[in-house]
């Protein structure tokens, strides 16, 4: 007795292939659609760019473990993407002079001495200032900057919560930088729309999380490079501190979030040449009688 298959002609054969197939995918696709529907109105086409030494492998692992945690779904959704900022490793005295030669910096970083302090700040602010600018070279992409030291203290839909109410609220271009970790010691914050998102209008120290729109980015590196454009070391400023000048222009729109969403985990500073650990995020009262946040 011969199967009834054998009666089904190849074209009908291969519609029936088609429609398991179809079957067989449109739930898949449908929950893609789903998960992406988590990240709708999150702003799009950010690298997220994390600064870490070559020798660094402990912090390097460390905070790869979070990358498709908190951004996988941005990236397959949103356009996101993160890379990695081989930091410039100051403690190395060949490789920082060979590098000071071929980004033609100025003379004065030479005097600077190896495995010293401002040799691991200076380090620090040409690692920033190379990631921000490398995001830039794809002009319609914002950069994330984030230190290898940082670490989430909050659960991933409740950072992706944050961000989109940022990005309704303020859609791609009324916002300049967006601090996730910060560390205010002057001025105040005011309220704005979102609970716990506030308008900075002080001054905060801390490279370790910041979020920089694709439309500011060229501006905080130009004023970056016009720190570096000084004659002596003595008149060198941290990375952190560099750019006030810009979180005092009234124009500037800059933004904290607080509670803060991670912190610093502690580990050996390659800055500060100590062990580190800046522990519980606390808020304290400064002398102006206004709740400051810092890092204890």
């Amino acid at each position: 007795m011969f199967s009834p298959l054998v009666f089904i002609s190849l074209p009908m054969f291969l519609l029936l292939i088609l429609l398991f197939v179809g079957t067989s995918v449109r739930p898949i696709l449908r929950s893609d659609d789903k998960l992406c529907a988590n990240v709708g109105g999150i702003i799009p086409n950010v690298t997220v760019m994390y600064v870490n030494l070559d020798r660094r492998m402990d912090r390097r692992e460390q905070f790869e473990t979070q990358l498709e945690k908190y951004f996988g779904l941005l990236k397959a959704c949103r356009n996101w993407d993160w890379r990695r900022q081989s930091a410039f490793d100051a403690a190395n005295l060949t490789q920082a002079l060979q590098t000071r030669t071929t980004k033609q910096w100025p003379a004065w970083m030479s005097s600077i001495e190896s495995g010293t302090q401002m040799a691991g700040r200076l380090g620090c602010y040409l690692s920033h200032l190379d990631g921000i600018e490398k995001v830039a070279s794809t002009p319609t992409r914002s950069a994330f900057m984030f230190e290898d030291d940082y670490e989430f203290t909050v659960e991933p839909a409740e950072f992706l919560s944050k961000l989109k109410a940022i990005s309704q609220e303020y859609g791609g271009s009324k916002w300049d930088v967006v601090l996730f970790g910060h560390n205010q010691y002057s001025g105040d914050a005011e309220p704005t729309k979102i609970e716990g998102v506030q308008r900075l209008k002080g001054l905060s120290w801390t490279t370790s999380s910041y979020l920089v729109n694709a439309g500011y980015i060229s501006k905080l590196a130009n004023v970056w490079h016009k720190h570096l454009d000084i004659d002596q070391k003595s008149d060198f400023l941290a990375v952190d501190v560099a750019w006030k000048e810009l979180q005092e222009d009234p124009n500037s729109h800059w933004l904290r979030v607080e509670p803060r969403l991670g912190k610093q985990r502690g580990s050996f500073s390659d800055i500060e040449l100590s062990q580190r650990d800046y522990g519980v995020l606390q808020t304290m009262q400064s002398s102006q009688n206004t709740k400051v946040a810092v890092e204890s």
